[in-house]
């Protein structure tokens, strides 16, 4: 009976890509709690532009967003396959990472 089961999810939604929603901050501003940005796959496909995206959504005071760093110790992401949903993430301009204490 099992083997004559239908599965939840439709084939044709089976290879539909998911978007991934993480909550940035703008580096050095520890009283902002951040902003979500949902990233979906179809809409950007590279590094450059998603930065290019974060500049648009966060409007950080230093201006353009340069790179994308963890908030715990730092570490740079240097392409969208290193981004995971739901974490918190850092957006910093040309200037250093700045730890949050």
């Amino acid at each position: 009976m099992e083997e004559n089961m239908v599965e939840s999810t439709p084939r044709y939604m089976q290879d539909l890509h998911r978007g991934k929603a993480s909550s940035f901050c703008i580096n050095g501003d520890y009283y902002s709690g951040g902003k979500k940005v949902i990233y979906h796959p179809r809409q950007i496909r590279d590094f450059s532009h998603y930065l290019d995206f974060l500049t648009d959504k966060l409007r950080p005071p230093f201006g353009a967003v340069r790179k994308i760093c963890t908030p715990n110790h730092g570490h740079r992401i240097r392409s969208l396959e290193d981004l995971q949903a739901d974490m918190t993430y850092v957006a910093a301009g040309p200037e250093n990472f700045k730890f949050y204490a």
